[in-house]
C-alpha cells in the first residue's frame, strides 16, 4: 500500500480496531468516510482485506469475542 494510508495506531480512535475476517490488530485508516458520514474506510495488512468500521465518537464498539465470553 502506498504511504497516504495512516496507521490506526497513530490516531487513539482508531487504535485497536480488528479486522472482522482475520481479527489481525495492523489495520489502517484508508479513508475517514465510507458509505456514510459515519463509516470509515479500513483496510488490514495481514488478510489485505478492506472492510467499513462504524464510528463510536471515540471509543471502540465490544469486540465479539468479549460477548462470547459473558456468555
Amino acid at each position: 500500500m502506498n504511504g497516504s494510508i495512516a496507521r490506526s495506531d497513530e490516531d487513539t480512535d482508531f487504535s485497536g480496531i480488528a479486522c472482522p475476517f482475520c481479527e489481525g490488530l495492523d489495520t489502517r485508516v484508508v479513508s475517514m468516510f465510507g458509505g456514510n458520514a459515519g463509516e470509515s474506510l479500513m483496510y488490514c495488512q495481514p488478510c489485505r482485506s478492506y472492510f467499513h468500521w462504524i464510528k463510536w465518537r471515540g471509543a471502540l464498539p465490544p469486540h465479539p469475542r468479549d460477548d462470547r465470553a459473558n456468555s
